[in-house]
Formats: structure tokens, C-alpha cells, sequence
């Protein structure tokens, strides 16, 4: 589910420019009654390729914003066999073995 219209809140997931972001500090204007709002957001990114790369948005100027909700793990229904999984851990375990000791 997402949101769209409203500005998010600090810590909450967004998708704009086509990437996703975590919501560091968001920073209201006060315009007056007479002026649209305006809402500065300070965004990191997620993304593998450009993971902590900062980003200020004023949100309500932005296209194609989404505030995503109801963020979870997936519900697994379909485990893999015991041995499937050992050899999978397996497999983990030795990627991270330190071999320069």
C-alpha cells in the first residue's frame, strides 16, 4: 500500500526518481492559508547503486512520489528441505571465511 498527496514523516520508506529513499528529517514551510504547502524532505538512499547518497526534495513539487506503508517480511509458505538449506549455509559460510590470516 502507499500513500500519495501528503508528505511523509522522518523514517518512513519513499519511492521518487525512481529509487528508494529513507526519510531523515522533514522540515514543514509555513506559507500561509493563501499558498500551497511546502515541505523540504532530506532523503538517504537505499539502492544498491547509490546506497547513502543524500538527496533534499522540496515533496510536494516532486512527480510520481509514494510513501510506502505496511512494509514486512514476505510470508513464507513453501520451506526449502533440511539439506537444501545446510548446504545454503554451508555455502555462506564459506564466502566469509578469512583467508588472509
Amino acid at each position: 500500500m502507499s500513500i500519495t498527496g501528503t508528505a511523509p514523516e522522518q523514517g518512513q520508506l519513499v519511492h521518487l526518481r525512481n529509487r528508494y529513499f529513507i526519510v531523515e528529517d522533514v522540515i514543514p514551510n509555513d506559507t500561509g492559508p493563501a499558498v500551497s504547502p511546502i515541505t523540504r524532505v532530506s532523503l538517504e538512499c537505499i539502492d544498491d547503486d547509490r546506497l547513502g547518497v543524500s538527496l533534499d526534495v522540496i515533496w510536494e513539487r516532486e512527480v510520481n512520489t509514494r510513501i510506502l506503508e505496511d512494509i514486512s517480511l514476505p510470508i513464507m509458505t513453501d520451506w526449502d528441505k533440511p539439506e537444501k538449506f545446510n548446504s545454503f549455509l554451508r555455502a555462506v559460510r564459506w564466502s566469509n571465511l578469512d583467508l588472509s590470516q
